[in-house]
C-alpha cells in the first residue's frame, strides 16, 4: 500500500507538470486574445513596439525562419496580402526567432516592407509557438482576436469582407 501512495505521489505531479507544458506550447487559437508582439531586436521600426502599431488595427502577424526554404517560398503570400491590403490599412509585421543579420538578409533579399521582429524567442513562446518548420500566419482583428490562422485564402476572404476596395 505504501509503495502505490509513493507512486502516486510522485506520478501525479509528473503528470501534472507534463499537462502544464503541453498547455503552454499551444499555439494560439482562433478566438482567442493575441498576445503582443514585443521585442527591442525591430528592423524597419526605429526601435517602436508592434503591439502599438498594431492595435486597433486589423493585424496580419508572420512567424518566419530564414534558413528554411518553404519559408521563402511562402513568404511571396505573405508579401502579396500585405501589398494588396496594406493600403486599406492592414498591418503587417513578421516575426522570427532567428538572429538579426539572419532576418536583415531575408529583409534585403524579400525586399519586405513590413517591421520583423529578430531574436523573438519569447514572442514566439507566448504565441505557443515552440518550434518552427515553416511559417506561422495569424490574422487578428481590431480588437485583438485571433480570426484566421495558417489559412491564406480564409484571411483573403476576411479582409475582403472587412476591408473592401
Amino acid at each position: 500500500m505504501t509503495n502505490a501512495i509513493s507512486r502516486r505521489s510522485v506520478l501525479l505531479p509528473a503528470l501534472l507538470l507534463v499537462a502544464l507544458a503541453a498547455s503552454a506550447c499551444t499555439a494560439i487559437a482562433e478566438g482567442r486574445r493575441a498576445p503582443a508582439v514585443v521585442g527591442e531586436r525591430w528592423l524597419l521600426l526605429e526601435g517602436k513596439d508592434a503591439s502599438a502599431v498594431v492595435e486597433g488595427k486589423w493585424g496580419l502577424v508572420v512567424f518566419f525562419r530564414p534558413h528554411l526554404p518553404d519559408c521563402n517560398a511562402d513568404f511571396g503570400l505573405v508579401l502579396e496580402l500585405a501589398e494588396t491590403y496594406g493600403p486599406r490599412g492592414l498591418v503587417t509585421v513578421a516575426v522570427t526567432p532567428d538572429d538579426a543579420e539572419a532576418a536583415r538578409a531575408f529583409i534585403l533579399r524579400h525586399q519586405v516592407p513590413f517591421p520583423v521582429l529578430a531574436e523573438a524567442r519569447p514572442t514566439l513562446d507566448a504565441w505557443g509557438i515552440p518550434d518552427m518548420w515553416g511559417n506561422r500566419i495569424y490574422l487578428v482583428n481590431p480588437s485583438g482576436v485571433v480570426v484566421a490562422q495558417d489559412d491564406v485564402p480564409e484571411t483573403r476572404r476576411i479582409l475582403e469582407k472587412w476591408m473592401p476596395r
